[in-house]
Parts: C-alpha cells; sequence; structure tokens
C-alpha cells in the first residue's frame, strides 16, 4: 500500500486494538523505513470485553451496564509506547480518554518516543452521566468518562501532550448501537428476545425498546 499510488504512511485496524504484542511490534518494525505511523485504538479485550459499554463505576454498576475500566486503554498505551521506543517507530494513540492514558502519553513523550495522540470533541465535553436514560446516542468506544478524566484530556490537550482533536466519525444504525443495552434492565432475559428476523419490540433497559432485527 505505501509503494501504490496512493503512498498510504499510516494503518491501523481501526476501532480494534490489537492485542497481539509480537504482531505489534512488527507492524512497527515494517513501517519504520519509510517513517510510516502505526495507529492504535487502545482497548485491552480481556479487561473491556464485547459486553462494555460504559465507564466502569458507580453509574455502570447501579444501569447494570458492562464496564470498561481505565486501566484497560492505559495498559494498552504502556505497551505500545514501549514497542515504540524499542524499534524507533512511531506510535499514534486514537481517542485517548483517561487520565492514567494521559499520564503515560505524557512520559513517553518526555522519554523522546515518537508517540502522538488525540482526543474526540465528546470525551472533551460530555460525561458519564449522560448515559443515566440509557439513549445510545451516548454509546461511544471508549466510553464517556467522568470528570478527572474529562479534566485530564483537556489539560493534556493544553499542554501539548494530546496533538489534535479528532472526530472519530463512525456511524452506525440505530439498532446496531442498541443492541449493546439488551439485558440491562431486571428481569429481561434470552427468552424475552425476539429471533433476528422479528420486528417486535425486544427487551431493553426500564422505559426503552428497540426496534428492527438484532446484530451480534
Amino acid at each position: 500500500m505505501h509503494r501504490s499510488a496512493a503512498g498510504v504512511t499510516m494503518f491501523s485496524d481501526d476501532g480494534h486494538c490489537l492485542m497481539n504484542p509480537l504482531l505489534m511490534r512488527r507492524a512497527l518494525e515494517w513501517v519504520r523505513p519509510f517513517d510510516g505511523v502505526i495507529a492504535q485504538h487502545s482497548q485491552d479485550s480481556y479487561l473491556a470485553g464485547p459486553g462494555a459499554c460504559c465507564h466502569e463505576g458507580e453509574i455502570s454498576g447501579r444501569l447494570g451496564l458492562g464496564g470498561w475500566p481505565p486501566v484497560a486503554e492505559s495498559t494498552i498505551i504502556a505497551r505500545d509506547v514501549q514497542l515504540a521506543e524499542a524499534t524507533g517507530s512511531r506510535l499514534h494513540v486514537c481517542h485517548v480518554s483517561t487520565a492514567e492514558g494521559v499520564d503515560v502519553i505524557r512520559w513517553a513523550k518526555a522519554r523522546g518516543i515518537r508517540v502522538t495522540a488525540e482526543v474526540t470533541p465528546h470525551h472533551l465535553l460530555l460525561d458519564t452521566s449522560e448515559l443515566e436514560g440509557y439513549d445510545t446516542t451516548f454509546k461511544v468506544n471508549p466510553p464517556l468518562r467522568p470528570d478527572e478524566h474529562i479534566e485530564a484530556v483537556r489539560a493534556a490537550l493544553a499542554d501539548g501532550t494530546i496533538d489534535v482533536v479528532a472526530t472519530d466519525h463512525a456511524p452506525h444504525a440505530s439498532h446496531d448501537k442498541d443492541h449493546a443495552f439488551v439485558d440491562a434492565r431486571p428481569g429481561c432475559s434470552a427468552s424475552s428476545r425476539p429471533s433476528r428476523s422479528s420486528s417486535r419490540p425486544w427487551c431493553g433497559p426500564a422505559g426503552w425498546t428497540g426496534w428492527g432485527s438484532r446484530t451480534g
């Protein structure tokens, strides 16, 4: 792809975290000869798996939503900046959302590691409380965070630790976003949900129903 007419210089697996550290090292080595960049979505799939859709804390516990802990972001960033240092290659951290992630990036830049980072407008402006009404408009990945993380990413943007604001725009059909909140309501079980071909409402959080076929 780099040798093509497009001359691609940045590579990413988009919203999927590259979990294999050996493969991540190889990717960084492969792009180094042409000063390429590996962009990473930092989400440890063991600490924040497919069901994680809300910052892990009081709100996720009370609403019955899968928790996405900050350490699931920061541990991947820590691994990747060290691999970038070891290979002398360039790393870009997508949509930083946690104070812990900011701390790692600040440490890496102080060491001269070739890392850049971005933050989204919604992680600068919105917090976890937006999920109180189970409105899936506010279901994003990584999830919205509490105030202490918002303040940390704002400060990091102001002092240059975070390099750029990026929209991270990724359109999804409403039913694709909605199905992650299924089962959050007490008493909702698999037997209460229709098949994929059904068009009737299916069980969701209190006061909420979703229409259309489920996916995933």
